[in-house]
């Protein structure tokens, strides 16, 4: 496909691999589980009252900030 970026004519060249796709659906249910865990910790903490608001956002951005589960939906 030719396209036009900037000033400059390109060549885009777009490959579908089903082998990539589920090694991204892999990656993408490991940071998705890992959260959850991670968020049912905190969830314990803030019943328990073993945690300060700052902390916990401060943990929450930092799970949330992991590749696919940054974005809002």
């Amino acid at each position: 496909m030719q396209t036009k970026v900037g000033n400059l004519d390109r060549t885009l060249v777009v490959v579908e691999s089903q082998e990539l796709l589920e090694g991204q659906k892999r990656g993408i249910a490991v940071a998705l589980r890992k959260a959850k865990v991670e968020l049912s910790q905190m969830e314990r903490l803030v019943r328990t009252k073993r945690i300060s608001r700052s902390s916990l956002e401060q943990r929450i951005r930092k799970t949330l900030a992991r590749e696919h589960l940054s974005r809002s939906w």
